[in-house]
C-alpha cells in the first residue's frame, strides 16, 4: 500500500512541474502560512556518464514452468555494429507411450520445431543451414541452465542445407492415409510454419530398437537416459536469427513400416517423441564483437566514446549509467526521476530491430545484478507504466524519433541517501533471452540527443 500511495503522489506532483529548469513553484501557498509551503524544484541539468559493457549471462531454463522462456532463439547474425552473434538450441525429448513393434523398418526421421509468430531477424531471404548433434551429458529438469551453458555432443545426426526459412506461411505436405477400400493414398495437408531438419535413419533405427526392446518399460527417465537430448547449431554462413515456439510443433517424428502379409497396402506408421513442458530446453549464446563498431567502445579506444551507447539482447550489451552530477544534490526528497534515451541509429531497424521494452538493474556489494525497486514494483504489480522503458515514437523539431523513458525515482533517492554499493544503473532489453534485438542510443555527450535525467524534487 505504501508503494501505491507513493506512486500516486508522484503522478500528482508531476502535474505541477513547470517548463523551466531549476525554477521553484509553491504547492499550497494559498492555504498555508508562508513558513509551511512546499517548494517543488525541477531540473534537467544533472550530469550523467554513459558507457557500454558486455552483459551478464541469461537464465534460459528453470524448473518452474511459469518462468520458462516463451520462445527460443537459434541462428546467426553478422551485424556491422555488434559483430557476430550465434544462438544454439538444445532440448530433451519424451515418449508418449511404449509402442508395440514388429520388425520395423525406418523410412525417414525428421526434427520439427515450430516458428514463433514474430521475432525472426536478419536477412531471412538468404539461405540458412543447420546441423543437429546428439547430447552426450545428462540434463536435469531440477536445475537452472544459463545462456553460457554448452553441452557435450557426439556425432552429427542430421542437417538441413541452404533453405529459405518460411516463417509466416503454413506448410503444405503430403500426408498418407488409408482410403475406404483399404489402400494407401496421399493428400495435401497444411501445417503451421515450422523448421524441418532431416535426421539420419541410423539414429531412427536406434530409437526404434530402444523403445521396442522388451526390457524398456516405457518410463520417461529411462528414455532420457538413452536419448539425453539434441542440440541444433546454425552454419557459419547463416545471416538470420530464427525464433522458435515450442507451443506448436516441437518433436522428433520417426516414419516406419512393418511387414504385412495382406494384399492391401500396410497402414503408414509413425512414432512421435515430443518436447514436453517439463523437458529441459535452452538457448546458448555466443558473441564476437571484433568486427563490429561497438568493439572500440568496449575497449575504450573510440574517440567519441561518450557520444553513443549500445544495448543488445542475448546476454549481449548493457548501457551503464552513472550519476556524477548528483553530488550537488543533498538533503532532498526525489518526487520523480525520469531517464530519457533517444535512438540515434534507425536506418536498419527492419533487419536489426530495437527492443520493445528496456529494463534497469543494479549491482550489490558482491557484484551480482538485481532489479531496481522501481522495476520490481512495476513487475510485481504487472503495471509497466510505473516504470516505463517502453519504445515510443515522438516528434522533436519536426523529426520523428524513437525514445525510451524510464522512471528511476526510488533508485535515485537511494543514490542521494548513499544506500547503494554502486551508484550506477545498467540498462538492458527486458526480453533479452528470447528476442534478438539491439539499439544505438545517444550517450551523455551526443550533440543532438544526449541521454537526459528529468528530476523533480523538494528540499528537506
Amino acid at each position: 500500500m505504501k508503494k501505491i500511495i507513493q506512486a500516486l503522489v508522484i503522478l500528482t506532483i508531476s502535474l505541477f512541474i513547470g517548463n523551466a529548469c531549476n525554477k521553484p513553484s509553491t504547492i499550497g501557498a494559498d492555504l498555508l502560512p508562508d513558513e509551511d509551503f512546499v517548494e517543488l524544484l525541477y531540473t534537467e541539468d544533472v550530469a550523467l556518464r554513459t558507457s557500454t559493457i558486455v552483459g551478464d549471462s541469461v537464465r534460459t531454463y528453470t524448473p518452474s514452468i511459469s518462468q520458462q522462456l516463451s520462445n527460443y532463439l537459434c541462428g546467426r547474425l553478422d551485424d556491422p555494429i555488434c559483430g557476430e552473434s550465434t544462438a544454439n538450441f538444445s532440448a530433451q525429448f519424451g515418449i508418449i507411450s511404449k509402442p508395440e513393434l514388429t520388425e520395423p523398418t525406418v523410412d525417414s526421421v525428421v526434427l520439427l520445431l515450430g516458428y514463433a509468430d514474430s521475432g525472426h531477424v536478419g536477412e531471412l531471404d538468404e539461405p540458412q543451414s543447420f546441423e543437429v548433434y546428439r547430447i552426450e551429458e545428462d540434463l536435469f529438469t531440477t536445475e537452472d541452465y544459463y545462456s553460457t551453458q554448452m553441452f557435450a555432443t557426439g556425432d552429427k545426426i542430421g542437417e538441413l542445407v541452404s533453405i529459405i526459412p518460411n516463417v509466416s506461411e503454413d506448410i503444405s505436405l503430403l500426408v498418407p492415409y488409408i482410403d475406404a477400400s483399404g489402400y494407401l493414398q496421399y493428400r495435401d495437408s497444411l501445417f503451421s510454419p515450422h523448421l524441418r531438419v532431416p535426421l539420419d535413419k541410423v539414429f531412427g533405427d536406434s530409437l526404434l530398437n530402444f523403445v521396442g526392446n522388451p526390457d524398456f518399460v516405457g518410463l520417461a527417465d529411462e528414455f532420457t537416459q538413452f536419448l539425453k537430448g539434441l542440440t541444433v547449431i546454425p552454419a557459419s554462413h547463416n545471416t538470420a536469427m530464427l525464433n522458435l515456439s515450442l507451443n506448436t510443433i516441437s518433436e522428433i517424428r520417426v516414419y516406419y513400416s512393418e511387414p504385412d502379409d495382406s494384399t492391401i497396402d500396410p497402414r503408414p506408421k509413425e512414432l512421435v517423441f515430443p518436447i514436453r513442458s517439463t523437458s529441459v530446453k535452452t538457448s546458448g549464446f555466443q558473441h564476437d564483437y571484433a568486427n563490429g563498431e561497438v568493439q572500440s567502445f568496449l575497449d575504450t579506444t573510440a574517440s567519441y566514446i561518450e557520444d553513443f551507447t549500445f544495448i543488445q539482447s542475448m546476454e549481449g550489451l548493457f548501457t551503464k549509467v552513472e550519476f556524477p552530477g548528483l553530488a550537488n544534490f543533498q538533503d532532498i526528497a526525489v518526487n520523480q526521476a525520469e531517464l530519457i534515451f533517444t535512438v540515434v541509429r534507425n536506418t536498419d531497424l527492419d533487419i536489426y530491430p530495437a527492443p520493445t521494452n528496456l529494463g534497469a538493474i543494479q549491482r550489490n556489494e558482491n557484484g551480482n545484478y538485481y532489479e531496481t525497486r522501481d522495476f520490481e514494483y512495476a513487475d510485481n504489480t504487472n503495471n509497466i507504466r510505473y516504470f516505463g522503458g517502453i519504445k515510443t515514437s515522438t516528434v522533436i523539431d519536426d523529426n520523428k524519433i524513437i525514445q525510451y523513458r524510464i522512471y528511476i525515482t526510488s533508485f535515485l533517492q537511494g543514490v542521494i541517501d548513499n544506500r547503494h554499493p554502486e551508484n550506477a544503473l545498467y540498462i538492458l532489453p527486458l526480453d533479452t533471452g528470447e528476442q534478438a534485438t539491439r539499439v544505438v542510443l545517444g550517450g551523455n555527450n551526443h550533440n543532438q540527443y544526449p541521454v537526459q535525467l528529468r528530476l523533480t524534487y523538494t528540499r528537506l
